[in-house]
């Protein structure tokens, strides 16, 4: 059975409900607060951790705001997904990306190569800006040269540099601890605020 977990944020409220590892939110933009077309962010397990972190800070700034993230997740499930049609349907300024590190070690790594094309290739014809999120940095090669693939679609330049952060981990020295996520959210949100444009 497939699970979600839905929020939003109307007016200083918070209503949601909990089944699974599936996760989405929303926010809206706050009366009487300059309007901004909103961000949305999409991905893996880091985007779990990080899409109830950034959902406080849209809601502190009355910045629209959307998120889907499943855990394990890479390119190739978002690629096709109605998840993703529905955060374009949005019109976000920008879209956060967080997937790579569940791809960096794949065996089919031209498909996910081809799966990186296609996202960023449908995220642009919705005129949307791609912002990729760097995985943080952990013990594990990119053999399939993913890295390189997201920054070739950002132009080198709308990418965050996760894997240079220093944030608390977790027991498995990969996902951060709350705190963790609390400090990778506050760097990352002003950041998207200013490329999204």
């Amino acid at each position: 059975m497939s699970s979600s977990l839905w929020h939003w944020a109307l007016g200083g409220f918070l209503v949601g409900s909990l089944v699974g590892s599936r996760f989405r939110g929303t926010a809206s933009g706050v009366p009487g607060r300059p309007s901004h077309r909103g961000i949305a962010l999409v991905g893996d397990s880091f985007a779990v951790g990080l899409g109830p972190q950034i959902l406080q800070l849209a809601r502190e700034d009355g910045v629209p705001f959307a998120w889907d993230g499943e855990v394990g997740t890479g390119v190739l499930s978002w690629v096709d997904s109605p998840r993703l049609v529905a955060l374009l349907e949005r019109k976000p300024r920008g879209l956060l990306v967080s997937l790579g590190g569940n791809d960096y070690q794949r065996n089919d790594g031209e498909a996910v190569i081809q799966a990186i094309d296609q996202f960023s290739h449908i995220v642009k014809q919705a005129g949307v800006k791609l912002l990729w999120v760097e995985p943080l940095s952990f013990n594990i090669e990119d053999k399939n040269g993913v890295k390189e693939r997201w920054l070739q679609h950002t132009d080198f330049v709308n990418w965050y540099p996760s894997s240079q952060l220093d944030v608390p981990r977790s027991s498995d020295g990969i996902h951060p601890t709350g705190a963790g996520y609390q400090q990778w959210a506050a760097e990352l949100w002003p950041w998207a605020l200013d490329h999204a444009g």
